[in-house]
This record gives structure tokens, sequence and C-alpha cells, in this order.
């Protein structure tokens, strides 16, 4: 009997030994991630054949006169990738190097985490450090709301007066009551129908409210004011995390705090002021033709990101004041597609080129401004 609970205690032994084995030897595994460091890896991309290769020395001789340090700088015709060996001095040799080569150069930047490939299968990740482990900025932003609101309105406003002139109806005046309501008056009782129904068509968020024969408000029910201000906070904080990821902080933080403000925690940022300046900017989107002659009057050029010289009609076929709502998803050949609702304004003007343009391209520019480290405002285009 002795001998039977001795053989049983020791099989009882080893099995929860090799149950402790494999915890540890996971814990271990999980664990390993934490003792490999990410890199900051910046691109000199070329932007076009003819450019002439910028050499290591050139950029290495450049870093060191002002005392900044790197890994490695590895160079192709076409690419020239530098990796940092301090990351807080990304901005700083980002900035350097635009004012050498931004002419010629686009600049990108990217973080790779020099761990081994079998480790980054397994999908080991770092532990992501928080404000109090790395230190870093912390911003809390406010969104306005009402100020979005009120420029809704009066957007629609205006676009009533268009659809009035387009209707042939006369309005004696349209004016805006308050941030989430326009008043229209009418020159004559038999012209309001027919603008009203067109109003209710291109707006169906609006709700109608006839003061008298000749006066009918338009307003954001209480809903439909709340459902506004959700979807601008949505779209604020998507842009937030857009600029985010420009900065290249893996750990960042970015959620919504109370009604409309934003909190952005930035571990491991050494510049608040550049990260202030980028969080802080504001952007546009512009619709262009394509110019059909080089030599034509009013040419706008640019580069994209294949190095391609873009030639476009300096007017804008319409930007992204009329862009109602945008939402991103797949096309029937399964490829990425963005689809957008216009207001009633752009999608005429979007119709209008269409039928004038069939099989035409059309250039899309993203377009920022902020204020630079001598606190001038700066625009920087981008075609997308």
């Amino acid at each position: 009997m002795m001998n039977s609970r001795t053989t049983k205690h020791v099989r009882h032994a080893k099995w929860q030994n090799i149950v402790i084995f494999f915890i540890l030897l996971f814990m271990l595994v999980s664990a390993l991630p934490n003792l490999y460091s990410d890199k900051v890896d910046i691109h000199l991309i070329n932007n076009s054949a003819q450019n002439k290769p910028v050499s290591p020395q050139d950029i290495n001789n450049l870093l060191a006169a002002h005392n900044l340090a790197v890994d490695e700088i590895k160079s192709t015709t076409a690419n020239t990738s530098i990796t940092l060996k301090n990351k807080t001095d990304q901005h700083s040799i980002e900035r350097l190097l635009m004012q050498k080569f931004g002419e010629n150069y686009s600049i990108e930047s990217s973080i790779e985490n020099n761990a081994p490939a079998w480790l980054k299968s397994l999908g080991g990740k770092p532990i992501k450090l928080g404000l109090d482990l790395s230190g870093g900025v912390l911003f809390v932003l406010e969104v306005d709301t009402e100020r979005a609101l009120s420029d809704r309105m009066k957007s629609i406003a205006l676009e009533v007066r268009s659809l009035a002139v387009e209707n042939r109806t006369r309005l004696s005046k349209v004016s805006q009551l308050n941030n989430h309501s326009i008043r229209i008056s009418f020159s004559k009782l038999n012209d309001k129908d027919k603008l009203l129904k067109t109003i209710k068509k291109n707006y169906p968020e609006l709700t109608h409210k006839q003061l008298d024969e000749n006066q009918v408000i338009l307003t954001y029910s209480s809903q439909e004011q709340v459902k506004f201000r959700q979807e601008t906070m949505k779209h604020t904080l998507k842009t937030m995390r857009g600029r985010i990821e420009e900065l290249g902080i893996t750990e960042a933080v970015t959620q919504k705090q109370g009604k409309n403000r934003i909190r952005i925690e930035l571990p491991g940022v050494h510049d608040p002021e550049e990260a202030k300046r980028i969080i802080g900017a504001t952007a546009s989107l512009d619709f262009y033709q394509m110019a059909e002659h080089s030599k034509a009057i009013g040419i706008l050029q640019m580069t994209d990101d294949n190095g391609r010289k873009l030639r476009m009609n300096s007017q804008v076929v319409f930007s992204g004041s009329s862009i109602k709502n945008a939402r991103s998803g797949l096309d029937e050949m399964g490829m990425p597609l963005v689809s957008l609702t216009l207001d009633s304004v752009g999608g005429k003007k979007m119709s209008a080129f269409s039928k004038k343009n069939i099989g035409k391209p059309m250039v899309t520019v993203f377009s920022e401004f902020y204020r630079n480290a001598d606190n001038k405002t700066v625009k920087k285009s981008k075609v997308k």
C-alpha cells in the first residue's frame, strides 16, 4: 500500500511539473518581445529617375554636422533608408532632410521592431508603456461641435439660395436664426412648394416648420443634433489618429472623453511643440480635373508618390466642404473603395463634370495647414 501511494504521488508531481514548465515557457516567450526595441526608419524617396541618388556619405556628413547620429544608412537608386539610433531625433532629422533634399525627394518614416522573424510570427508584441513609465505628453482637446453645426447651417443657407435660383423661386430673405435653424422668407406663395420639395429631398435630416404663409424654418431636431455631434466626434477622432500615426508613436492612446473632448496620450514624446503643431493642423480636400493641354493657362503641377508629374486645371471641381459623409469598403472586384455622399451643390457639380468628362481622370489633393518651427502657417499638399 505504501509503495502504491508513493508511485501515485510521484506521477502526480511529474504532471504538475510539466504544466509548470510549459506555463513558465509561455511566460518567457511572451516577455521576449520586450527585450527588443522599436527602430525608426526614415525613407528618402526619389521623386524622379532623373534625380541623382543621394550617397550615404553625404547624409552622414550632413547629420554629423548637426550632431545627429544614426545606426545604418542603406541606399538604392530609388530609396535611401536611414535607421535612427535615437527615436527622439526623428523630427530634427526629417526637418534637416526636407530643407536639403525636399525639392527632389519625398520623406516618409516607419517603425520596425528588431525582434527575430520567428518571434514576430508568433504574434509577440512588447508591452506598451504609458505616460507613467516612459513619460511624454498629454493633450485634452475640445471639439467645437456647436461651431461645426453652425457652419453646416451656413452652408445649407447658401445652398438654399442656389436652389432657389435654379428653381426660379423668388426669396425675400434667407437668415440663420441660431446654430441649428435657418428661416426662409418667400416673395411669392406659388413658388414655395416646389423649392420645399427639393429641399426635403436633398436634406431629409432637416425638420420643416411653417411660421406663416411666407416663412418656413428649417431646423435640426434634438435627435438629429445629437447624431450630427456624434458624427463630428467620430470624424475628429479618426483624423487625430491619422495625425498621430504621422508622428510615428505606436503607444499613443486616443479616446473620447465626455461629450466633446478627446484625450490624447503620447508616451515617449520629447518634442511637445512639434506634436502640438501636427495635431492642431487643419486640413482640406480638393478634387481637380487633369489638364488636357500642358501649356494651358492656370495649370497646377504636382508629383504623386510614384514620382509621376501631374498637371491639373487650377479650378476646383468640388471641395471637401461638399462631402456630407464618407465610408470605406470594397468594390465588386474586392478592391478598396471610398464611398462619398455629397450635398446638393457638390452633387450637381460632380454630375455636370462627369457628363462632360466620361473616362477622364480626376485628381484628389489633400492639404494640411499647420505652424512650423518659426510659428508661420505652412501648407503641405499631397496627391491621394
